[in-house]
């Protein structure tokens, strides 16, 4: 569940032998952080193009261990990494626009109103419809109902009233991991990281070097 950006440095070392080791290390460190921070953009961007999940939910488990300063000519190590949610468990499908299904059948309910109690009928028992991936349909879980205040999906394990389970799908990291939206981001790490390092190279040159 991991991108590495990763180099030894060798071909860069050159450009960069104006500064002293210290500040070779800063630049080379901080051109992987920034390239680290494109990478995480990139890949919200790509799960949420394939995924009909919101960016809000997938930046905050997309998380990126910095490179530090080692001895020169060691392998310097920038890292984005998704996280797994509370024990291991997938997204609970609320997060996937989850909305009560057409019921199959009605029943009366009792409410208070503006004028007092009333009676309406409403639908039943037609689960709840969500959408995985865009550009699919909507697939609906029977049986399936919003509970929590409105932020899970639950369905009955059996027979009764009780007991309940979440219902769970893809979770970040699985889609982080999807070949597609894998390779789309290791392309933009090796397509941005010459010119940032490039551009961090001259930074440091200009301020430090002798």
């Amino acid at each position: 569940m991991r991108i590495d950006v990763r180099d030894n440095f060798a071909q860069v070392k050159g450009d960069l032998d104006r500064l002293q080791r210290d500040i070779r290390e800063q630049a080379i460190a901080r051109a992987l952080n920034r390239t680290a921070e494109q990478a995480r953009t990139a890949m919200v961007r790509t799960i949420t193009s394939e995924f009909a999940i919101k960016a809000s939910e997938v930046r905050p488990l997309l998380s990126i261990r910095q490179a530090r300063g080692g001895a020169f000519g060691s392998a310097l190590e920038a890292t984005l990494e998704a996280l797994r949610g509370r024990r291991g468990r997938g997204l609970n499908v609320i997060r996937f626009g989850a909305r009560p299904a057409p019921g199959r059948g009605r029943k009366l309910v009792k409410f208070r109103g503006s004028r007092g109690w009333a009676q309406r009928v409403v639908p039943v028992g037609g689960g709840v419809a969500v959408r995985i991936k865009k550009g699919s349909g909507r697939k609906t879980i029977a049986h399936a109902f919003i509970g929590n205040d409105g932020r899970t999906v639950f369905i009955r394990t059996g027979d009764e009233r009780l007991p309940i389970r979440g219902v769970t799908t893809v979770d970040v990291p699985q889609m982080f991991n999807t070949k597609r939206i894998n390779a789309a981001v290791v392309k933009v790490i090796r397509e941005k990281f010459p010119e940032i390092l490039a551009r961090e190279t001259r930074f440091y040159v200009e301020r430090f070097g002798r």
